[in-house]
């Protein structure tokens, strides 16, 4: 009787199975649909508005570029320039978001993760214009801070306004800041699929299914957007002319060790300088500004190619160039560099210091394996690239964004192998030296330095 009960209760229970699959299936589809027009509209805002910025910064670099000329050649007045100059910027920068928007500062990725887990507002009729200029002042006054944060922090801010004119409330909405966020990310670096899987790794909020496929077709827009409109010219470049030997790995372990190492002290050293430099009053904030601008002044005065987001330096140890000396000594100022940037409280990311520490690692780890080993390294710039993504890999603890961020940002598929192995071995490293991921350190310090989550967004009204 039993067997009989068996037989007969499996069918129906079998279709009701399988109805359900259906139903899921349909309503998922459903909501592809329903998102598809909002998420390719908020990609193309995002990749305009992205290109903008990129025209805007590498217009300021040329900028600098032309002005530290001047500064050499016209003696003690052009001493006196720059480092009025250099303190001008950093202030106007600094000013802006302490007076209209504090959530603008730095990356915004800590205050987005907030946003999304509906802890804090965004307010993106302040965010974007904020964290535009502010982004813009700062990397072009010199600050060693990135695009990516910028870019990714006014996505999510367009997402938002576009899916509170069009969706309203609820996860339809926080489903457009996440593609606005990943679309930001895919049109600062040319790379499509790393913001797509930033949004899974990083962004690990709990939402529908649909938020992938929008994400994926607003990254799609945003990228191809930028690259009509800049070209598909890679962002960083590298020449890599034949795949490193099987007898290599075990120096890419090595390296994947040593950035694993360095996220420690980078990590440590960012949350330490941003809990105990975020000033609030005036006159620590005033000696902020003078400190860094002297710095600034100082640095343009004696090798400006340390300033900025360092994309020309990442390029450069692509390329191979630099003794052991030379590039022990820029790991470490572009380091102390990069710390003391973000501790400022303007706007930038972290992103590009990160490949930029990666990429000097990398060659300088490769320099040494080759002087080892030479028939194992024979070509130690692809050390250089395979660093930036170990770097990434541990200091945000998100190696597959950072090895597929790198691919696409180097057009080097052959280094999958060596790029697996090292970001690997450094997010290991990592965890073992019990390193929080920085985003969520940044994240715990921000929280502490507050009563409540909802005093970060207290200047701001609900959007």
């Amino acid at each position: 009787m039993e067997e009989q009960a068996t037989s007969t209760s499996a069918p129906g229970d079998g279709h009701h199975a399988g109805a359900a699959v259906i139903e899921r299936g349909e309503k998922l589809n459903q909501a592809r649909r329903r998102l598809f027009p909002h998420a390719l509209c908020v990609g193309l805002l995002t990749g305009l508005l992205a290109v903008a910025f990129r025209v805007c910064l590498d217009q300021g670099e040329e900028w600098r570029k032309h002005f530290l000329i001047w500064v050499h050649t016209s003696g003690g007045l052009g001493a006196v320039t720059l480092l009025v100059l250099a303190c001008l910027v950093v202030g106007v920068s600094l000013w802006l978001i302490k007076a209209l928007c504090p959530e603008a500062s730095g990356s915004g990725i800590p205050h987005l993760r907030l946003v999304l887990s509906e802890r804090g507002q965004l307010n993106w009729r302040r965010v974007i214009p904020v964290k535009f200029v502010s982004g813009w002042l700062a990397i072009m006054g010199g600050l060693c801070l990135g695009r990516e944060g910028p870019t990714l922090q006014m996505g999510a801010s367009l997402g938002a306004m576009w899916g509170g004119s069009h969706l309203g409330k609820g996860a339809d909405r926080r489903t457009l800041v996440v593609t606005g966020a990943s679309a930001g990310l895919a049109a600062a670096f040319n790379a499509p699929m790393a913001g797509i899987l930033f949004s899974i790794e990083e962004l690990h909020i709990n939402l529908p299914e649909s938020a992938f496929f929008a994400a994926m077709i607003s990254c799609i827009s945003s990228d191809l957007l930028a690259r009509s409109l800049l070209g598909q010219t890679p962002v960083l470049q590298a020449t890599i002319n034949q795949i490193p030997p099987l007898e290599s790995l075990p120096f890419f372990v090595v390296l994947g060790i040593l950035c694993g190492g360095l996220s420690w002290l980078f990590n440590h050293s960012l949350v330490f300088t941003t809990r105990h430099l975020a000033f609030q009053s005036f006159r620590p904030n005033l000696t902020k500004v003078l400190i860094a601008g002297s710095t600034l002044a100082i640095v343009g005065w004696y090798y400006p190619p340390l300033l900025g987001g360092g994309i020309a330096l990442s390029n450069r140890a692509l390329t191979g160039e630099g003794t052991i000396a030379w590039l022990s000594a820029m790991l470490v100022l572009r380091f102390l560099m990069s710390i003391g940037s973000y501790a400022v409280g303007t706007a930038g990311g972290i992103f590009a210091p990160l490949l930029v520490l990666g990429g000097i690692l990398g060659l300088l780890t490769g320099e040494i394996a080759q002087h080892l080993v030479p028939t194992a390294v024979p070509e130690p710039t692809a050390f250089a690239v395979v660093g930036m993504a170990a770097v990434f890999a541990s200091v945000v603890r998100c190696p597959l964004t950072g090895i597929v961020l790198i691919i696409e940002m180097t057009g080097h598929y052959v280094l999958i192998l060596p790029l697996m192995v090292a970001s690997f071995t450094a997010a290991i490293t990592a965890d073992e030296l019990h390193v929080a991921p920085v985003y969520d350190a940044l994240l715990e310090s921000q929280l502490a330095a507050t009563a409540t989550p909802e005093a970060i967004t207290q200047p701001t009204a609900p959007s």
